[in-house]
């Protein structure tokens, strides 16, 4: 059937849910639920030189390390756990890596769907170890009086599952 305004077709393909999204904050787990994050950012690079040799057109890379970024907003709730995490990434003497890896898990399997109509058993998973707190700022607003803290972070690796 033709689209009355003469665009293509635009079918239906795929979704997930929200609600099913989480995000683990090192190895706190359970624990970690009433946090109160509002956005999270990771961004992940490495570093990429090239170089060139006189007397020819090649061209090298020269790849070094990669380092990653990460920024997350929330609002200061009643629980404690929010400096239990500022404690947690802040120091990097303690704890192992389990608790300096952020995990967030995108959409559930019961909502993302093949062309054939029935359910896809994956999420996206997005994981960063080596996580490190760097800073931590605090706002509030006089037509709300929400404290809102934010907080930067170093990281060491990205990965993402499928």
């Amino acid at each position: 059937m033709a689209d009355v305004f003469g665009r293509d077709d635009s079918p239906f393909a795929g979704a997930f849910a929200a609600d099913k999204s989480i995000l683990q904050l090192g190895d706190m787990g359970a624990n970690a639920a009433g946090s109160l994050v509002q956005n999270l950012q990771v961004n992940y690079q490495q570093a990429v030189n090239q170089i060139f040799e006189i007397g020819s057109n090649n061209r090298y890379y020269v790849v070094g390390r990669t380092s990653g970024s990460i920024g997350f907003g929330r609002v200061v709730g009643p629980k404690i756990v929010a400096l239990e995490l500022l404690q947690r990434l802040g120091n990097v003497c303690q704890g192992d890596a389990a608790s300096h890896r952020l995990q967030f898990v995108l959409g559930s399997s019961s909502c993302n769907w093949k062309d054939t109509g029935g359910a896809a058993a994956k999420n996206v998973t997005i994981i960063a170890d080596a996580v490190v707190a760097t800073s931590v700022g605090y706002s509030v607003a006089a037509q709300d009086m929400l404290i809102n803290e934010n907080v930067q972070c170093l990281c060491g690796q990205v990965s993402r599952k499928n």
